[in-house]
């Protein structure tokens, strides 16, 4: 191609920048686009932990179609409990705000068998044998032993866990994900975007956020 240096870096940039403008209407360019958003929304703000959690939760919520959505950290006493609750009844909220478990708990649950995807994801799936502890919180306990008619098939007890670590692999924060609105396992496109979510959050909360 002819032209000036001046006139093609004229001609990329409107080019260029009128791509990354463009809304996408795939899978992957919406969920590209909500989570730029989002992450460019964090531009300039120290916000608090809980804060950023929060709007992390919201997004999470919003961007990848789960109508349940908890997010366990850390307390003062060095147990995590549900300090995030988006989705649930009062009922089941109130369930869950009392429940609390040390770090190698939440990183390694009881539940048996449980599906490790990655380092950042794993599930617990309904049929699993739980605590007693695991069984409270169900905004519809009736739906919890309706039979799995396919491995593609996200039935109700089913979670997806997202683990957010800092520096040194400390636990940062578990998002608890149910309930997708598609009823659908997650397609391999929405697991690699969960993990890059997790990354990059990780990141944040390390060196974008006040302690409290």
């Amino acid at each position: 191609m002819k032209g000036s240096p001046n006139f093609i870096a004229a001609k990329l940039e409107a080019i260029l920048r009128s791509r990354c403008d463009l809304a996408g209407q795939g899978e992957a360019d919406r969920t590209l686009d909500s989570i730029t958003r989002f992450f460019e929304g964090l531009e300039g703000k120290r916000l608090s932990k809980p804060e950023l959690l929060r709007r992390a939760a919201e997004a999470v919520r919003k961007t990848f179609g789960f109508e349940e959505v908890t997010v366990l950290t850390e307390c003062d006493d060095g147990l995590f409990r549900y300090t995030i609750v988006l989705g649930y009844t009062q009922k089941a909220e109130e369930e869950l705000k009392p429940l609390a478990y040390r770090g190698d708990q939440v990183l390694e649950p009881d539940s048996t068998p449980i599906v490790k995807i990655n380092k950042y994801l794993d599930m617990t799936i309904a049929e699993a044998e739980q605590r007693p502890d695991q069984k409270v919180g169900y905004t519809h306990p009736v739906l919890i032993n309706m039979p799995r008619k396919s491995l593609e098939e996200f039935v109700y007890g089913d979670y997806l866990d997202v683990y957010v670590f800092g520096s040194g692999d400390r636990i940062l924060a578990v998002f608890e994900l149910s309930a997708p609105r598609d009823r659908k396992m997650p397609s391999a496109l929405k697991l690699k975007w969960l993990r890059l979510f997790a990354i990059i959050l990780g990141n944040v909360m390390e060196h974008q956020t006040d302690d409290k």
